[in-house]
């Protein structure tokens, strides 16, 4: 329950048509050309407003996580570099083969 109320208030924080963007496209699983012909944008617009709304909605949640942390003296539950993504880096290709940083090569 007390998540709730934190993303709640994390959602108020957006404006009002990223706020709309995220519920059409997490919570009423609409596809983003549906939103787009829904709001009569472009689906690169709608790309924008997804990206940039979670990227706020995730600075707002990392700052109440540390502010919990802080308040009990517990370590947050989100990490140390609460700015850094975490996400897999880009493959890079060797020839013809692709080299993925995160999957095992075959190479002798």
């Amino acid at each position: 329950m007390e998540d709730r109320i934190v993303l709640d208030s994390s959602l108020a924080k957006l404006k009002s048509i990223e706020r709309e963007v995220i519920e059409y496209f997490f919570f009423r699983d609409f596809s983003q050309t549906e939103i787009a012909r829904r709001l009569g944008v472009s689906c690169n617009y709608v790309s924008h407003l997804v990206r940039a709304a979670l990227r706020k909605l995730r600075s707002s949640l990392a700052r109440e996580e540390q502010r919990e942390a802080s308040g009990n003296g517990e370590q947050s539950r989100l990490g140390v570099d609460h700015g850094v993504r975490h996400h897999a880096p880009h493959p890079r290709r060797r020839g013809r083969q692709v080299i993925h940083p995160l999957k095992p090569s075959n190479q002798n």
